[in-house]
């Protein structure tokens, strides 16, 4: 964010009207930032039988500081800077698809941990917000997931490859239901239909 510093260079300013009136100018702020405002006072020292009129302008420049920092890129936003793999919460092992939500949030595939890791911005760790239960096929498992989708209600959808599954996660973890797949290795309608007549 570019913030903008204005200076006011205001001298107190004493005029006399008729010999007898005197008006003093003064302000509450000696600079002010963008969409600040500051206050100006007039005041008289007497009651004036007619109107007082001050003229005065503002002198001073505009100056531009920056109130963040920039980094070089690239730079680590989720797992080890020094491509370190593991299994703790600050670590990542193979990570693959992920996805970024409108808060900034970043989910990973953490592929070889089969979980999915959320990180917040500038988190140092993560979260798993599915998986992590280690490597299996039951609904709360996952194996070697590799891509993540969140929809708008912060359902977690997720390609388990080795499970040949989509997994679907509700935002509080709660449920979790296969939504694709699921009923192993295939690759033709033949079979599909065979499996669902089975399952009908």
């Amino acid at each position: 964010m570019l913030r903008k510093i204005i200076p006011i260079l205001f001298v107190f300013v004493s005029v006399s009207i008729f010999a007898q009136t005197t008006v003093t100018i003064s302000s509450d702020k000696t600079y002010i930032t963008e969409d600040e405002s500051l206050n100006i006072t007039a005041t008289l020292n007497a009651v004036s039988a007619s109107d007082v009129t001050v003229n005065f302008t503002f002198a001073g420049t505009a100056d531009n500081v920056l109130d963040y920092t920039t980094m070089a890129g690239p730079f680590t936003v989720a797992g080890s800077s020094d491509a370190i793999a593991g299994a703790t919460a600050g670590l990542l092992d193979a990570p693959y698809g992920l996805y970024l939500d409108d808060s900034g949030n970043i989910y990973i595939a953490d592929q070889a941990n089969h979980r999915v890791q959320k990180w917040a911005p500038d988190a140092t760790e993560g979260t798993t917000v599915a998986g992590g239960n280690g490597l299996g096929s039951n609904a709360n498992q996952l194996s070697s997931p590799s891509d993540v989708f969140v929809d708008a209600s912060g359902n977690i959808y997720i390609a388990d490859t080795d499970n040949n599954r989509v997994q679907k996660w509700s935002a509080d973890g709660l449920t979790i239901e296969t939504v694709a797949g699921g009923n192993a290795v295939g690759g033709s309608v033949i079979q599909s239909l065979i499996v669902l007549r089975v399952f009908l």
